[in-house]
């Protein structure tokens, strides 16, 4: 009889297990919960940044008004 209820019990807790790994990547996948491990992102100041540009003011324009 004990075998029986051993055998339930690790069937349970294989299925919590898989429900509970399914759960987790469906909240990854979807964007609902991050990860913040550091790689692929740098912080940068607030603020206006600038830069020389070697162009005409009106070519300049033109290329940034353009669809």
């Amino acid at each position: 009889m004990s075998i029986y209820f051993a055998e339930v019990r690790r069937l349970i807790l294989a299925l919590l297990i898989t429900y509970g790994g399914r759960q987790a990547y469906r909240l990854l996948t979807t964007g609902a919960v991050t990860i913040d491990i550091g790689v692929g992102r740098r912080l940068r100041r607030l603020g206006p940044h600038s830069c020389q540009i070697a162009a005409a003011p009106e070519t300049v324009f033109d290329v940034i008004a353009s669809p």
